[in-house]
């Protein structure tokens, strides 16, 4: 059976609903985190997450949330007013389920008051693999660059240090 987009007018495959299917499938579930929450909240909200869709279906990989830079800035609003996001701790699991239990999983992820933002998208093992290494690389060259910098930082701060140093010794020797 074909069906017809109303936005698009094209002919589109009609097929099952993503919650109908009886077969098990292949997700990955990427989210974002609220960044003003503590890093112990942000590890217990991410394994609340990964139980969640492990007692729902089959965790294949995963990627830890990471602090990152958003291209943009995302509003919300919340009882207490708006909230800008520009930033949030990204993190990802890609996981097999049938449509029931795929169906559970969305609602338990809307349900998540500090995931202020997700997607949840089919693929395959092989792809969700694939994104695992490329995660893993650009993991390690993030970690990386930052332990660089944290070097740089450490360096200004010991020369900074070294010339207050010279200072004090300068102004004592001035003064006598």
């Amino acid at each position: 059976m074909v069906q017809m987009t109303k936005n698009t007018a094209k002919e589109t495959p009609n097929e099952e609903s993503d919650s109908d299917h009886l077969e098990l499938r292949v997700y990955e579930l990427g989210f974002h985190i609220d960044p003003d929450l503590p890093k112990q909240k942000i590890k217990e909200l991410f394994q609340s997450i990964k139980n969640n869709i492990a007692d729902a279906g089959t965790v294949i990989t995963i990627g830890e949330p990471h602090r990152l830079r958003l291209a943009y800035t995302i509003s919300r609003m919340e009882r207490t007013g708006r909230h800008d996001f520009s930033s949030a701790f990204f993190g990802w699991v890609v996981y097999q389920s049938d449509g029931e239990a795929h169906a559970r999983i969305i609602d338990m992820i809307k349900e998540h008051n500090d995931v202020f933002r997700y997607i949840d998208v089919r693929t395959t093992k092989e792809a969700a693999e694939h994104a695992a290494i490329q995660y893993e690389e650009w993991y390690r060259h993030t970690q990386k660059q930052d332990m660089q910098e944290e070097e740089k930082t450490e360096e200004v701060h010991v020369r900074v240090q070294e010339s207050k140093e010279k200072l004090d010794v300068a102004i004592e020797n001035a003064i006598l």
